[in-house]
């Protein structure tokens, strides 16, 4: 459209950043909802597991990225960085419309989100070079 400087008139571009405002509430009530903090002891070990494959694939990436792809540095910074982002807010949902374990689900992006605001400002850190 930008190219052809065509414009969207201006209701649809009020309704369409009323929506997208209200995602991320959406997002955050979702995980809210699920969100339960005291969880069987299976359910650490499942989350424990789910995550250490996650992060573990994400450090794999991270060390080929770096070392093997050739990318100039800050597609290597951003790249890198991305791999210990958080998982996608809208996840608890989708597991709940397949069946799955809403719970265990919104604690994994509970503890996504803490580990991505540690992880990605020092990654940014320390390969910011």
């Amino acid at each position: 459209m930008r190219l052809f400087d065509l414009h969207l008139p201006a209701p649809i571009l009020t309704f369409t950043s009323l929506v997208g405002s209200a995602n991320t509430f959406l997002a955050m009530l979702m995980i809210g909802i699920g969100l339960e903090l005291r969880l069987p002891n299976h359910k650490y070990a499942a989350a424990a597991r789910y995550l250490g494959v996650r992060y573990g694939w994400a450090i794999v990436f991270a060390l080929v990225t770096w070392f093997l792809l050739p990318l100039d540095h800050p597609s290597k910074v951003v790249l890198t960085m991305v791999y210990f982002a958080p998982i996608a807010s809208m996840i608890p949902g989708f597991t709940q419309e397949n069946g799955g374990d809403v719970e265990l689900s919104s604690f994994m992006n509970g503890i996504s989100i803490v580990v991505a605001m540690i992880s990605m400002p020092l990654l940014a850190a320390v390969v910011k070079g």
